[in-house]
């Protein structure tokens, strides 16, 4: 299966919201093949050649509006998972310092542990999804980059996949700090409160398994490990 397959799949898989901020991989290839197709077509000459320039810069142009795309919905989604981090780690803290016994602690109070968990995990799985995210689009813009190079024999993969490692959507030293904390967080909450609700909490974890943030994130890794198994040539991502 090639790699517009295996896109096609996770977009099956992935958020709703989230569809459109991928990589427009298929009008990238159509792009290609277009400009492959004149150049094919023209005759030699000065006028041919400005002309067919004109498609190429045309492609050019298209390729930094997408990753103009990317690094917009990187940038936000990093700053509302950082925000909806600190807030539930305000909210942790609360729990953490009302923290008694599971005997004498309010309905209220034990609705609070299980809805902050479910945030929690909510919010780990969609930082999943955007590491994943990450992931993904920098595949799909090298493939398609080596695509513009076979067909057009244009040189500027090198140089563009370069720059492109050095933008938000791919190096996100935030993000991955982001995560890190979420993980911690996460497991040191469990450790916490798994012992005093351990069915509560496994009720929880069931249906946010059931749910879309949680189940995208999970398909998406497990699409991109099988991709990555059966293809080898996307180990060097």
């Amino acid at each position: 299966m090639n790699f517009k397959k295996w896109l096609e799949l996770l977009l099956e898989k992935t958020l709703p919201e989230w569809r459109d901020h991928y990589i427009s991989y298929s009008l990238l290839k159509k792009r290609i093949k277009l400009i492959e197709a004149i150049k094919s077509d023209i005759i030699t000459g000065d006028s041919n050649q400005v002309f067919l320039n004109g498609y190429e810069v045309g492609f050019i142009n298209l390729l930094n509006l997408e990753l103009d795309k990317l690094n917009r919905f990187m940038e936000e989604k990093s700053r509302d998972c950082h925000i909806r981090l600190q807030k539930l780690k305000d909210r942790i803290e609360k729990i953490k310092n009302g923290y008694t016994q599971a005997a004498v602690m309010s309905s209220h109070e034990r609705d609070e542990v299980i809805l902050a968990g479910k945030d929690l995990v909510n919010l780990h799985g969609e930082l999943i999804l955007l590491e994943n995210y990450s992931v993904w689009n920098f595949t799909g813009l090298r493939k398609i980059l080596k695509k513009y190079h076979r067909r057009v024999h244009a040189v500027m993969g090198d140089n563009y996949i370069h720059w492109a490692k050095c933008q938000p959507f791919f190096a996100n030293e935030f993000l991955l700090e982001i995560i890190s904390e979420c993980h911690e967080i996460l497991q040191c909450f469990l450790c916490m409160v798994l012992p005093l609700y351990v069915n509560a909490m496994g009720e929880m974890f069931q249906k946010e398994v059931e749910q879309s943030v949680y189940k995208s994130s999970m398909a998406a890794l497990e699409i991109l490990n099988e991709m990555t198994k059966i293809n080898s040539a996307y180990n060097d991502v």
